[in-house]
């Protein structure tokens, strides 16, 4: 993705309207400008009067099953239908070792870690479905620890079997108290994050929910390809990590009780799911 445009060009063009008094054109243009990955050559860029665009929020559920496709931990699958049993739920120890296996990973965007997290993955999809602002992971989870991070990526796994990491999102279970926003937040979870508000989680590992959402995103998961989630107690970019003295043994539950899904913004609800290939 070329980001000139957005980290150059428009801002030089903002302050040329601005400080030096150009008559540029760039306050008679829509205010939003964005860009969506890999939509057909030439159609990346859009521009809006709002933000996030109209979109339908679609639940994908973490299910039992295996796509083949993944090498994770515990292989899943993503599915629009939610569980009708009980007892259903999957289980890791934290890997606090968690590293980049790419030699030179983005500064700023943690790599693939499917190999010591949870994946859930949809069968291909059908039509390509253009994915707008911010998915949201509703967790049931438990833990062997009173508190943990919680990763959860977003993944596009192509025909080839190939990974390409869209957006991620995390929140740490001892802030998991939710409240109103003082400002518009999309309609989106927010924690405020107060120290009179940290509560640990259960002793004994019985399950809560964790609410949060991902950072925002504008792409096109194409006809073809599928959509995984990954979960994980730990990640690549943590500078300082919170580490107990015994790795704790994290349980995300998907049963009829308790089911886990992640919330995906379609601007195009074009989401049905061929079977596994």
């Amino acid at each position: 993705m070329n980001l000139n445009r957005i980290w150059t060009v428009e801002p030089h063009r903002f302050f040329d309207h601005w400080l030096k008094k150009i008559e540029n054109g760039v306050m008679k243009e829509q205010p939003i400008l964005y860009y969506n990955v890999d939509a057909p050559q030439g159609s990346e860029w859009k521009a809006a009067s709002k933000w996030p665009p109209a979109a339908q929020q679609v639940k994908f559920y973490l299910e039992d099953g295996t796509s083949g496709s993944a090498h994770s931990l515990q292989e899943g699958l993503l599915s629009p239908d939610r569980a009708n049993a009980e007892g259903l739920k999957d289980s890791f120890t934290v890997d606090y070792s968690i590293a980049c296996k790419q030699t030179q990973p983005f500064l700023f965007w943690p790599c693939s870690v499917d190999e010591e997290a949870l994946t859930y993955t949809t069968g291909p999809l059908e039509s390509d479905m253009q994915v707008a602002c911010h998915p949201v992971a509703h967790l049931w989870v438990g833990s062997t620890a009173l508190d943990g991070d919680f990763f959860v990526n977003v993944e596009d796994v192509a025909p080839d079997g190939s990974v390409q990491l869209t957006n991620t999102g995390r929140l740490k279970a001892l802030h998991r108290a939710a409240h109103e926003p003082p400002y518009n937040f999309l309609g989106l979870p927010w924690h405020r994050s107060y120290q009179k508000d940290a509560t640990d989680l259960p002793r004994g590992g019985d399950p809560v929910e964790l609410e949060f959402a991902l950072w925002p995103i504008s792409k096109v998961f194409k006809a073809g390809h599928r959509l995984r989630v990954t979960i994980a107690g730990s990640d690549p970019r943590q500078r300082y990590r919170e580490q107990f003295n015994r790795s704790p043994v994290v349980t995300v539950y998907r049963d009829r009780e308790h089911a886990s899904y992640i919330t995906v913004p379609a601007v195009r609800a074009e989401t049905r799911t061929g079977g596994d290939e």
